[in-house]
């Protein structure tokens, strides 16, 4: 932790500290293993980090990833399936009677034979499981989209909570130097009659009370630093320093084009449409088994016997190829059949019943999303024109603590103000330092809440 800084003039020393804490200065952190971190950790860094490492944004992307093998499967089912097989066989030369006549070779025998098979269902099931593919996919793709819009979210918000934790350790760092000149200050009024020993007490509380403010706002950073870095998704390894430097903008006011770009581009409502639509195509589905099933079939095979040991005279022998490839081709064959299957025990309308219930549900959770997005677009944007409101007012009681201190102290010097007075004043210059800071980082993380329904506005 950095140590504390060098004695400065005590009005100088505050400005310094709210100038520092604006410009959020940041301490020294760490960088994860997987990727060297700049001297310097902007925003746009981190991000880019959390994208190849947090563990919520790479399950989004696995989930993108079974999408599309089973949008490659349905497309699968469009063609023919195709097999081969390979077999040796052995039989021993016993004969086997059956109504007291003798079946059967007197030897030995070996054997191989081979197939290729082709075979493909026609239903409409088919289709419509084709369609739920692509629109799950749809809504995979949806899902990452929304995923990485949520993780732009959460790791800016914790960037800033870290920013203003780091700016306020700087402020609490300055005011301490600060109360420690005002105490020397106090202790040479003392010795020079102006000041009594009560004044130097007080200077005295007023340095440990800063030192203990300090020790907690250094705690509370370092809380925030960790938080961070587990969004990001890597363990702090390196010494880097944190930098941002969003401007305060006006946030936007027209409240219907926000609402209508939210419904056009938000991921989660898109990501909700996808999944109604692979709802509806999984339950059109479930329906198509009421109809026919069309199997095609085709097979082709070939064989070869080979008698062992002695074989008698005029046994046959022709036609059985030589063992084991050179194959006796036997008679292709091609079939051809309807399926429609009457009663299975009611498992049919069970599976009909579990996917109308889905497609409600879908419908359901569709409809629960746009009010949720609308209602999180208005009350953002009315939190937002408070918060750039506040930055204003804090902005100008910032300005009026600074000229309250610099009158205290010329009065103080002066023997006009007692030091009770400018403990006090100075406390007020902390407070507003403090509401300054805290404007400033909650206008950019309520803006972060509103870009993650519709999407980047800056």
């Amino acid at each position: 932790m950095p140590s504390a800084p060098p004695h400065v003039p005590p009005r100088r020393a505050l400005y310094v500290a709210v100038a520092v804490a604006v410009a959020s200065a940041a301490p020294p952190l760490r960088a994860q293993p997987s990727a060297k971190a700049p001297a310097v950790l902007t925003l746009d860094e981190a991000l880019a980090i959390a994208k190849r490492n947090n563990p919520t944004y790479q399950l989004a992307l696995t989930g993108q990833a079974r999408a599309a093998a089973n949008r490659r499967t349905a497309y699968g089912a469009l063609i023919p399936t195709l097999g081969t097989n390979f077999n040796v066989n052995y039989r021993e030369g016993i004969q086997q009677f059956f109504a007291g006549v003798a079946f059967g070779a007197a030897n030995n025998t070996v054997g191989s034979s081979y197939g290729i098979n082709a075979n493909m269902t026609i239903s409409p099931g088919v289709g419509f499981g084709l369609r739920s593919a692509n629109a799950s996919m749809d809504a995979a793709d949806e899902t990452v989209t929304l995923g990485l819009l949520q993780l732009r979210r959460d790791v800016t918000v914790q960037f800033m909570n870290a920013l203003q934790a780091r700016a306020r350790v700087t402020l609490q760092d300055t005011l301490l130097a600060s109360a420690r000149s005002q105490l020397t200050l106090t202790e040479a009024r003392a010795k020079a009659g102006l000041a009594t020993d009560l004044d130097v007490r007080r200077s005295q509380v007023s340095v440990g009370q800063q030192e203990v403010a300090l020790l907690q706002a250094r705690s509370q950073a370092d809380v925030e630093v960790f938080r961070l870095f587990q969004q990001i998704g890597v363990s702090q390894s390196s010494t880097v320093q944190l930098s941002g430097d969003l401007p305060i903008i006006a946030p936007p006011s027209d409240l219907q084009v926000l609402l209508a770009k939210a419904t056009q581009a938000s991921p989660d409502l898109r990501s909700r449409r996808a999944r109604l639509s692979a709802s509806q195509q999984a339950y059109r589905a479930q329906q198509a088994q009421y109809l026919p099933t069309l199997n095609l079939g085709a097979n082709l095979s070939g064989a070869t016997q080979r008698l062992l040991g002695t074989v008698p005279a005029g046994a046959p022998t022709g036609g059985q190829g030589t063992f084991p490839f050179d194959f006796v081709r036997q008679p292709y064959t091609l079939s051809a059949g309807l399926s429609l299957p009457i009663f299975n025990g009611f498992q049919r309308e069970q599976q009909i019943q579990v996917a109308n219930a889905d497609r409600r549900d879908a419908e359901a959770q569709l409809r629960q999303t746009e009010l949720a997005v609308q209602t999180t677009v208005v009350t953002q944007v009315t939190i937002l024109q408070a918060d750039y409101r506040a930055v204003e007012i804090n902005r100008a009681n910032l300005a009026a603590a600074r000229e309250a201190l610099t009158l205290a102290e010329e009065r103080y010097r002066l023997g006009l103000a007692n030091l009770v007075d400018l403990v006090q004043v100075r406390a007020d210059l902390e407070r507003a330092s403090n509401d300054y800071i805290a404007s400033i980082y909650t206008f950019h993380r309520d803006y972060a809440q509103l870009e993650a329904v519709t999407g980047p506005l800056r």
